[in-house]
């Protein structure tokens, strides 16, 4: 089940940076939300739909309170569905959220462009192109990466690009420029670098601390928040999915999201968002190319926890070899971001979620396969086990969707060069 939800205000989301108001002077946001703080308000709100359909409260769901002894097989279904706590998220997997938009021709969803791609005046049209893998800790990458500098998060671990002068990344793809990436083709960009901008802007305001016990300002404690205003027809996309012949929720109803919880408005969508990148036509098309020689890329559109940092948890050694689905693999390169703190608040507890570091999406791994390997075999493993599916640590991030990934190809020439490694 697709879901659309269109704000009634601005919204605020925070990063996962501690913040206390008085403390600090700032509360940084970051815009699409983690994935967690979108599970949250969607799990909230499909249990206040199915609590007020068995004529119970959160209170008797919680154990806060005595429920009837008639509503005890409902609660156990429900607690199978739903979970019991922070920990315990049930049956609810979720992928996204993504910037979308919604016009006469249907839902038009975004998700963040890969790092990897800059764009580029071609012929008078604006291009997005692979850049380059040419530097590591200043010295020039011939076929292979270097072991790390420093273990924690190595910010010279990786290749970075170097693009061509007056080049700059894109902003976010849609799914079918996202189609023409992961095919290894140029990809018609357009005005990507600044939609996001059109689409989403920041409207950063000033708060005040507030005294717990008399509810009354206290002096000098101002502090800037921000938050987010969407243009009209613009929202969050997501896909819910629980193990039940009963939908996760009504297909229409109102949400709180974010900071203040905020009013939002939802509905279902019924056309297939994420097909472009998904459908059989695609898995195809992505065979033939990925047929052409022994790499591919792995590209997260979610931020993903790793043990290593940047590094991948199916990766081991120096030499950043393993396993992925079952496929022997090698790292080649990457192109990561600046690590992204995750973090959230345990009502069950009262108290902050410990702060963990993800990659941020967008991040690029090009993997090269075992020549050992049947061509055929390795190429439908990696797409049924990893293409759509969360890189997780644990079955609380699977369930929220961190990780996301999805398997692409190396442009031809790349293809062709790499066909013996």
């Amino acid at each position: 089940m697709w879901i659309f939800v269109e704000p009634l205000d601005v919204w605020l989301f925070r990063d996962g940076k501690p913040f206390s108001a008085g403390e600090q002077s700032r509360a940084t946001g970051m815009f699409p939300p983690l994935p967690t703080t979108f599970q949250g308000a969607v799990r909230t709100a499909a249990l206040a739909a199915a609590l007020e359909k068995a004529g119970l409260t959160f209170a008797q769901f919680n154990g806060r309170a005595n429920a009837p002894e008639s509503s005890e097989k409902i609660l156990q279904q429900l607690w199978t569905r739903w979970g019991r706590g922070a920990g315990e998220l049930g049956q609810l997997r979720l992928r996204g959220p993504f910037l979308a938009r919604s016009g006469s021709a249907g839902l038009e969803l975004f998700l963040p462009a890969p790092r990897d791609l800059v764009v580029v005046e071609d012929a008078g049209r604006r291009v997005g192109r692979v850049g380059a893998l040419r530097r590591l800790g200043g010295a020039e990458v011939r076929g292979g990466l270097e072991a790390p500098a420093r273990a924690a998060w190595p910010d010279l671990a990786v290749p970075w690009l170097e693009a061509a002068e007056g080049a700059e990344p894109p902003g976010i793809l849609s799914v079918e420029q996202f189609r023409q990436y992961l095919l290894g083709e140029p990809v018609e960009v357009g005005d990507a670098a600044v939609a996001h901008d059109r689409l989403v802007k920041s409207d950063t305001r000033v708060g005040v601390q507030l005294d717990r016990v008399q509810g009354t300002v206290m002096h000098g404690r101002l502090y800037l928040a921000h938050f987010y205003r969407l243009a009209p027809g613009a929202g969050l996309a997501a896909e819910i999915r629980i193990e039940s012949e009963e939908p996760p929720l009504p297909d229409r109803g109102w949400m709180a999201l974010g900071g203040e919880a905020r009013a939002a408005q939802y509905r279902k969508v019924g056309e297939p968002v994420l097909d472009p990148i998904e459908g059989n036509h695609f898995r195809r098309d992505l065979q033939t190319r990925l047929g052409q020689g022994r790499r591919f890329k792995l590209v997260l559109a979610a931020p993903a926890v790793f043990e290593g940092g940047w590094r991948p948890d199916f990766l081991h050694g120096p030499g950043f070899s393993g396993r992925l689905a079952g496929v022997p693999v090698k790292l080649v390169s990457a192109v990561v971001g600046k690590p992204v703190p995750v973090s959230g608040w345990d009502y069950a507890n009262d108290r902050p979620k410990r702060l963990r570091w993800a990659v941020p999406a967008g991040s690029v791994y090009v993997l090269a396969v075992s020549e050992d390997e049947d061509r055929d075999r390795w190429v439908k493993t990696l797409l049924d086990g990893v293409h759509g599916r969360p890189l997780a640590q644990s079955h609380e991030d699977e369930a929220a969707g961190l990780g996301l990934a999805f398997v692409g190809a190396p442009p031809p020439e790349e293809g062709r060069r790499s066909a013996g490694v």
